[in-house]
Formats: C-alpha cells, sequence, structure tokens
C-alpha cells in the first residue's frame, strides 16, 4: 500500500510538471528574407539557412528583417518588418512539437494564413507575396 502511495503521488507529480513546461514561454525567431533570381552574394546571416533555403528556385537570398518574440499559449504576438506584420499565436505544445498559427499580413492584405509544426532544430519556411523581381520568405525558428 505504501508503494502504490508513492508510485500514485510521482504521477500526480509528473503530470503537473509536464502541464507547467507545456505553458512555458517559447522564444521563437522571425527572419524575412528578400529572394530573387540575381547574380551576388546571399546575405551572409543567412549562412545556416541556405542549405534549406536553395531548394527554392531562387539565386540569392538577402535577410530584411529579424525579430526574436516570446510565445506563450493561446497568445498572438506581432513581429513587425519591411512593411510585413506576422501575427503569431501558439496553438499548442506536446513535449519539444510546438503548434503555431502564422497571419503574414502585408498592409492590410493578408498574404499567408497558415498552422505549421515545428520544434528546436527544424525551422519552417513560409514562401510569401511576389513584388516585381522580389519574392518575400519567412522563416520560423524556435529559440
Amino acid at each position: 500500500m505504501k508503494y502504490l502511495k508513492i508510485i500514485l503521488i510521482g504521477l500526480v507529480l509528473s503530470g503537473v510538471a509536464g502541464t507547467a513546461a507545456a505553458q512555458a514561454p517559447v522564444q521563437f525567431r522571425v527572419q524575412l528574407i528578400a529572394a530573387d533570381q540575381q547574380a551576388g552574394p546571399s546575405d551572409p546571416a543567412l549562412s545556416a539557412l541556405l542549405p534549406k533555403l536553395q531548394r527554392m528556385p531562387y539565386k540569392r537570398f538577402l535577410q530584411k528583417g529579424s525579430r526574436i518574440v516570446t510565445l506563450a499559449p493561446g497568445k498572438t504576438v506581432h513581429a513587425a518588418m519591411a512593411g510585413h506584420n506576422m501575427a503569431l499565436t501558439l496553438e499548442s505544445v506536446q513535449g519539444s512539437r510546438l503548434r503555431v498559427h502564422v497571419n503574414w499580413r502585408r498592409g492590410r492584405t493578408s498574404v499567408v494564413n497558415i498552422t505549421a509544426a515545428t520544434q528546436p532544430g527544424s525551422p519552417f519556411v513560409c514562401g510569401g507575396p511576389r513584388e516585381g523581381d522580389t519574392t518575400w520568405i519567412a522563416v520560423f525558428s524556435v529559440q
């Protein structure tokens, strides 16, 4: 009986600790990138992302903005840069896996509205609007 009580107390405490960890705020980086077909070097600030970005049909990638925001479950946070506004909502956390909703706006127009799953070390890349010869790309990563 004594062992059963210890096991039950352990299960209750582990459930409480797991819930507290799941509700902890998460640091999230949002990077806005301009991609085009022009010859020339890509932005050195993107060197870690270049292997992933170069799978896309562009030759040059220039970072136009980078923000680190703190996401908490159910709360919406805005990251504005270069005339673009990203509204990010952390929908759920399961272990190290995050489900994030992104509403990317350019002025009053919503250009991308997506929900994606990500985790540390696995950024998600989102293609955005095209303006002339430039295509905008956003990269979202857990810090």
